[in-house]
């Protein structure tokens, strides 16, 4: 029996399949290479179908619109020790500024402030390039803006719909403050 095995990517999960014993086929879904669901069919493409249908009920199940996937926060908590060293400080004193603030809400400047960097632009831009590196470790696929650009959904923070630059108030995503809880307390002050 071969063991050619098939990698299925469906938002930020990896569906894995292989041959198995009389025929079938065994796949493996998982994420942050956590296996989460195991499933056994006829075919490759109905074990992927069933892990996927498995998938999408475990996001319904959290609450999460199945196109607009926000990691959890064991997700956030787990890409946060995998790209510690390259968080770097001026980040993490905006995720630390972030999270001590009344209704974890600040300005971009106020975030730049923070961060030591020279203006809201810095801060918006740094933001941004933190959630492509946590969308990058999860393995998630972003959707596109109509604009062409990749949405914002691993960003650890959130701003006013379809607003990109400028001074506006930034708010730490419940599932990031809720990762940072499941950090130890150092990761803020690294």
């Amino acid at each position: 029996m071969s063991m050619r095995t098939g990698e299925h990517r469906h938002g930020p999960y990896l569906v894995r399949t292989h041959p198995a014993k009389g025929g079938r086929y065994r796949g493996r879904a998982m994420r942050a290479g956590v296996i989460l669901f195991d499933a056994t069919a006829p075919t490759e493409a109905e074990v992927v179908a069933r892990l996927r249908a498995l998938l999408d009920e475990r996001e319904a199940a959290a609450g999460r619109d199945p196109e607009n996937r926000i990691p959890m926060p064991a997700d956030y908590a787990a890409a946060f020790r995998r790209l510690d060293a390259a968080i770097g400080p001026g980040r993490r004193r905006m995720l630390r500024a972030l999270y001590e603030a009344p209704g974890r809400t600040l300005t971009a400047t106020q975030l730049a402030a923070a961060a030591g960097y020279p203006n809201d632009t810095t801060a918006n831009l740094q933001f941004g390039l933190l959630g492509q590196a946590i969308a990058d470790d999860l393995g998630m696929i972003l959707p596109k803006r109509p604009d062409g650009a990749p949405t914002s959904t691993a960003s650890p923070v959130q701003g006013p719909d379809g607003q990109r630059d400028g001074d506006f108030p930034w708010t730490m995503r419940p599932q990031v403050a809720a990762a940072i809880g499941l950090l130890p307390p150092a990761f803020l002050h690294g």
